[in-house]
């Protein structure tokens, strides 16, 4: 696993394996327009997880979105945890982004319930 900061290894592992696995940045770029801008330089990554809270705002989130966008990077907005929410805003904004994949389900919480007995 490489850690949030080792931007090196990153820029190095996507070179080996972007013709046949997707490399995802998350906690690499957190939906910040400078780590995705550095990102994109550095062409250390091929798709990147979207997260609204980590940005702060709707309109930087967006911003890091058209960022990726412009730049070839794969979008995957998701939930803050992986979808603790019954919220369906982020489909709105999967859409709205034009994100090829979206992260989402309900992990736990109302929504959920076992149907098989």
């Amino acid at each position: 696993m490489l850690a949030e900061d080792d931007w090196e290894n990153w820029k190095t592992l996507q070179n080996k394996i972007k013709e046949k696995i997707l490399l995802i940045g998350d906690d690499l770029t957190a939906t910040n327009q400078l780590r995705m801008k550095k990102a994109i330089e550095m062409g250390a990554i091929g798709g990147v997880i979207i997260k609204l809270n980590q940005a702060g705002t709707l309109t930087e989130t967006i911003e890091c979105c058209k960022m990726a966008t412009n730049a070839g990077i794969v979008l995957i907005p998701s939930h803050r945890g992986g979808g603790e929410s019954n919220d369906t805003f982020l489909s709105d904004l999967a859409v709205a982004v034009g994100a090829e994949y979206i992260k989402v389900g309900i992990t736990r919480g109302k929504g959920w319930r076992n149907t098989t007995g």
